[in-house]
Parts: structure tokens; sequence; C-alpha cells
């Protein structure tokens, strides 16, 4: 008898801006996701991170950023497309309040689709979505960065990463599970390492039971690793998200990679990458060209090699942090609402202890010199 399997479809941040919205409340789902679409229909479960509120109404709340929405007649067009689970854990789902918020969740399973990782106040946050494919008992948990757009035990929104609850979570699951994916929305942006930190927690994860971690939110892509028997992503970077102003982002912007899971009862038996890029001028995301892939392809090894070596890691995201101080500097001396948004969003305070334990220790170290490659 042959091993049961299924396959997944994970992408990174999701939000629908510009043409985009007026072509997937159109139903045109060709066009949007063009090449990349039959890669996601060819498999059994796809999950994206939906980085908005999804909402026709609603009052932006004070946070620092942007505050994103989109309109909900985009989603029967996603779930068409063959994306039936939403995440919801990151730091826009409640850009739009608290109503907006519910009016998400419930906009989703009309247009057919599931959520994880937001609910009705902290406890229902948490919960985990379970399904069965193919004989296969799956679990997904979703989780963010402390943001304020997390749930609290009276207000809904999206589930605040907890690592020691998460990990309990994970470990009283594999008793009900065959297999467990972990999403989480976290790292700091623009930077293609992850933190000390984020690598604790995810390897954590999987020694808990989860047989496979995928990231999220930097903006740009950052490594893979097999480890213990699980797989980590520790950021896809973008899928579908057009910058708020045309023709002004940098260029890691535009790329990212989504990852195809094939899966056994108790492990990834396979994966592959998925590269992709989205064209500004026709307004869709495409699949890689074979010279951007082999490009994008060999940038992503020399980050998986630097994932092999906790030292240099470090060394890396020091370097690339460093010209965020600062920005921070300056505007925590002008602005008390911005210093609660920074010293309470864990992205920021990495920085923050990686900069006040280099400089303590005397270990400063000049940046490496392959630094810009990874930036662009």
């Amino acid at each position: 008898m042959s091993t049961p399997n299924a396959t997944f479809f994970v992408t990174g941040d999701l939000v629908p801006l510009h043409d985009t919205v007026t072509l997937l409340a159109q139903g045109k789902c060709e066009e949007v996701f063009s090449t990349v679409l039959p890669e996601i229909r060819s498999c059994d479960l796809g999950i994206t991170n939906l980085e908005c509120a999804a909402t026709a109404g609603g009052e932006a709340i004070k946070k620092c950023g942007p505050n994103l929405k989109c309109d909900p007649a985009v989603l029967p067009a996603l779930v068409k497309s063959g994306f039936q689970l939403f995440a919801l854990a990151n730091n826009h789902s409640r850009d739009w309040g608290d109503a907006a918020f519910l009016e998400t969740m419930e906009n989703v399973e009309k247009a057919g689709g599931h959520y994880v990782g937001g609910g009705r106040d902290l406890e229902d946050s948490c919960k985990p979505f379970r399904t069965e494919i193919n004989g296969i008992k799956i679990t997904v948990f979703n989780s963010s960065m402390h943001t304020w757009c997390s749930a609290t035990l009276d207000n809904p929104g999206a589930a605040p990463l907890r690592p020691a609850y998460l990990t309990a979570q994970i470990a009283a699951e594999k008793a009900n599970a065959d297999f467990i994916l972990v999403v989480i929305h976290d790292g700091k942006e623009h930077v293609p390492f992850p933190s000390a930190r984020i690598r604790d927690n995810y390897r954590s994860f999987i020694e808990a039971g989860a047989n496979a971690v995928i990231g999220h939110h930097p903006h740009i892509a950052q490594g893979y690793e097999l480890y213990k028997g699980g797989f980590i992503a520790y950021s896809l970077g973008n899928f579908l998200f057009p910058p708020r102003v045309k023709n002004s982002a940098p260029s890691f912007w535009y790329k990212g990679y989504s990852v195809k899971l094939c899966i056994a009862p108790g492990k990834v038996s396979s994966f592959e990458i998925i590269p992709h890029f989205y064209d500004e001028e026709n307004s869709c995301l495409k699949l890689m060209t074979d010279t951007q892939k082999d490009e994008f392809t060999a940038t992503l090894c020399r980050l998986n090699q630097i994932l092999k070596d906790d030292r240099l890691c470090d060394r890396y995201y020091a370097a690339a942090v460093s010209k965020y101080l600062k920005m921070y500097e300056s505007r925590m001396y002008e602005d008390h609402f911005y210093n609660y948004c920074v010293l309470g969003t864990e992205e920021h305070v990495d920085v923050f202890q990686t900069a006040g334990r280099d400089r303590a220790a005397g270990t400063e170290l000049a940046a490496p010199d392959d630094l810009g490659d990874f930036l662009k």
C-alpha cells in the first residue's frame, strides 16, 4: 500500500492593491496570477498571508506604518485561484479596527475559504486550523510578532507570538495530527537574515513536533534549511504586494518565492522552491524566467550557506540592521508613541539587543564585503 501524501502551496505576503483589486474583484485571477496560477492549483491546499483587512468600512487605527485594506470582493477570486486557507496573524489585519477584523473573518468564510491566526479574543485567535487531506490529519498554527493588530483577552485581532505557549500547543497537538505546519509573521523588514531569536524560535518549534515552519514579513527573501527532520523557510518575501506608490519600491520588493511542500504522515517528503516576481507594468505575478530564476536561486543558496553558521548569520544580521539604529534613535527622541511601537515589537527589539550586545562587548565588526549583494 502506498504512503498517503498531500501537497501545500504556501506564500508570503498578499495585499491586493491598485489594478489587481479591480481584476480580482472581476474574477480575473488568470490575469493577476498568470503563470503562477497552475502552480497554486496543482496543490491540495493553498495557504497565503492576507496582510490587510478585507472590508468595505472600518476606521483606521492609530499605529506606526500604513493602514492596509482591500475590497472583500477579491476573496472569491483568491479562493478560485486555489487558496483555501488565509493566515490573519500579521501586523495589518486589524488596521481598520475590531469590527473590520471580524468582518474580514466573515468575508473569508463567505467566499468559501478558511482562516487561521485570528479570532474574537486572544484565546480564539490562537486556535489552530485542522483538516484532513488524503487521510492525513493536518494542523496549521499561525501567529505574529506583537503589534497593534494583536488580539487581547477581550478584543479581536491576530494571534500574538508567544513562543513558550506555541511550543506547548505544538507538543500537545502531536497526538492528534499527522503533520503540523507553523506559519509565523516576524523578522526585520528589508533584512535578508533572520535574527538569533527567530532562528531559536523556529528550530524550537521543529523540536517540539512541527514538521515545517514558514516565515514572512521582512518583504525580502531569506534562506531555508532542513533541521532535525523538519523544513524551515525563514522568509518567503512578498507574494502579491504591489507598492503603495507605483515604481517606488526597491527591486527586492518585487521578488519572492513560494514553497510547494509534498507531505506524508510525520514528514516533508520533498519540497520545491517557486520563485516569482511582480510585473508592475501588467499588474500581475509571474514565474521567474530561467535567467531570473538562476540568479535568484544562486543568492538563495548563498543565504542558506550563511544559515549553517550561527555566528556568521549573526554578523550579517548585525551589519544589515545597523543603519536602522539612527532612524530609531532620532524618532524616539521626538515621538513617544513611536517608542511604544518600536519597543513593543520583537522585530525592533532584536535590533537594539544586537547593537547593545556588540557595543557592550566591544565586538562591532566591519560589514561583510558581499553584504550589498543580498540587499538588492
